[in-house]
């Protein structure tokens, strides 16, 4: 049972003056016979918490007046298997979301039905969410959505993987096997300027595009086997995953090529582009790679590897294997001038690091939780270094001194993270019990709002705005306005 006083505060103190019993999370959560209002402390989160008939909350004497305020809608009005992946701002502030259905569903005046599997959309909204136009793309088959990026002309470039055939716009890809890469380039009304394919006989995919401050475009992706780049015929018999880096035209032909391999396999997590103009690349190997002169061995061990890239000559500039947390997975990667950040999880928790130009680091965190559903998903830095991590968590999650506690089964959250690594303020989103909320990447608008899309299921509180889906998974976007 919990341990009920009648407490008096005066401004000479508390009365009774004794202590409440201190006790781990994990013993507060096996007490039995508890009375609404009980009271004890929590040495594993470092607070006091009381009992609310139904679970102990935390009595968290954050500054609420200073917390944002958050609100959300369906980004299209469909319960119906529809996943927005990415999302983009253009110079106007126009808001581009790419992602996947397969499902029919309505927008506007247009009705998207699916070809295959699952097809993927883009949806161009103007800076007040109102709907522009949307268009699809893909086959008979499975087709994904990974990236998209925006050129100071308002060209848009996408890329992701699809099977067997697959068209955009006016233009089409054939599969040279399973999953092949396409990447495609839109007008700023949504026109298909070209469609282009990568493959080989087994699964390849198109996972990042990049666009420089020259506007030149540059694409990743990972494949395995015999594919053709060009010029370049890559070994059949090699079978183990391999990402490659290239360099893209107008007419959306290969300049150039590059490689990155390793004897056991790797696999392309992030890419972003410093002020330097170099391609910062965060991935995991396993066995031997080797960048430039510079060779690292992990085993048959995952272990992360973050390497920078010139353009200009193609050669690898700086590489290192992150060293930190035992780490074996990375979420993401980005840039603030030539610093940088990267986050990921580990079987103890979500790290957060910062990196200066020389690889040094700045600061690094690791938010400690062993909870499979406690996952990052996306960072995004402001114009002046402060970080906005986005995830996922069940059950109860921290930062610093700032806890959270699920409402549903797996919740969303969003924490603003200062320039020297500590933590501002940490905000959640969810529904009731056995209600999911996926947010999934963001991004940051000339107001400094952070608008965030994403997933869920049954039931959403955005604040004081609800959200309902009917059917398993609906789609949201939301808005964050700092006070």
């Amino acid at each position: 049972m919990g341990f009920s006083q009648n407490i008096t505060i005066t401004p000479n103190g508390i009365n009774p003056s004794q202590g409440l019993s201190k006790m781990s999370y994990s013993q507060i959560n096996a007490l039995e016979m508890n009375t609404l209002g009980d009271l004890v402390i929590d040495t594993t989160f470092n607070c006091v918490r009381f009992y609310n008939g139904v679970k102990w909350d935390c009595l968290n004497f954050t500054n609420y007046s200073n917390l944002p305020e958050i609100t959300a809608k369906k980004l299209i009005n469909t319960d119906l298997n529809l996943r927005p992946y990415k999302i983009e701002i253009d110079k106007n502030e126009n808001i581009y979301i790419f992602g996947e259905f397969s499902s029919s569903f309505s927008i506007g005046n247009e009705t998207l039905n699916p070809l295959g599997y699952q097809d993927v959309f883009l949806l161009k909204l103007d800076k007040n969410g109102i709907f522009k136009w949307i268009r699809q793309g893909g086959g008979t088959s499975w087709d994904f959505s990974y990236s998209i990026k925006i050129d100071s002309k308002g060209f848009i470039y996408v890329t992701g993987e699809f099977g067997e055939n697959a068209s955009f716009g006016t233009n089409s890809v054939q599969s040279n096997g399973r999953q092949d890469v396409y990447y495609c380039k839109y007008d700023s009304l949504g026109n298909s300027i070209f469609a282009k394919s990568i493959g080989g006989e087994w699964d390849d995919k198109g996972k990042k595009i990049i666009v420089d401050a020259n506007d030149n475009v540059y694409l990743f992706g990972e494949f395995s086997g015999q594919v053709n780049f060009g010029s370049i015929t890559t070994n059949p018999d090699d079978y183990s995953t391999k990402i490659f880096i290239s360099k893209i035209n107008l007419q959306g032909d290969l300049t150039w090529i590059n490689f990155i391999s390793s004897n056991y396999g790797v696999k392309l997590t992030d890419v972003d582009l410093n002020a330097d103009q170099r391609l910062c690349i965060v991935g995991s190997f396993s066995g031997d790679i080797q960048f430039g002169s510079s060779n690292y061995s992990s085993g048959r061990t995952s272990s992360i590897f973050i390497a920078k890239f010139n353009t200009s000559n193609q050669t690898w500039y700086q590489s290192f294997v992150y060293p930190l947390y035992s780490a074996t997975e990375a979420t993401a990667i980005k840039t603030h001038y030539n610093d940088y950040i990267i986050t990921g999880k580990t079987s103890q928790g979500i790290f957060l690091t910062k990196y200066n130009n020389s690889n040094n680091i700045c600061w690094t965190y690791l938010y400690p939780t062993t909870i499979y559903d406690n996952q990052p998903s996306d960072l995004i830095i402001n114009r002046d270094g402060e970080v906005y991590l986005i995830g996922t968590f069940s059950k109860y999650f921290s930062i610093q001194n700032n806890l959270l506690t699920a409402k549903g089964d797996i919740d969303g959250f969003i924490a603003k993270i200062a320039v020297d690594g500590n933590s501002k303020w940490l905000i959640s989103f969810g529904g009731t019990n056995g209600s999911e909320v996926h947010p999934i990447s963001g991004i940051i608008n000339k107001k400094s709002e952070l608008i965030t899309i994403g997933m869920f299921d049954q039931n959403a509180y955005f604040g004081s705005k609800y959200l309902f889906s009917s059917n398993y998974l609906s789609n949201f976007i939301s808005l964050l306005v700092e006070k």
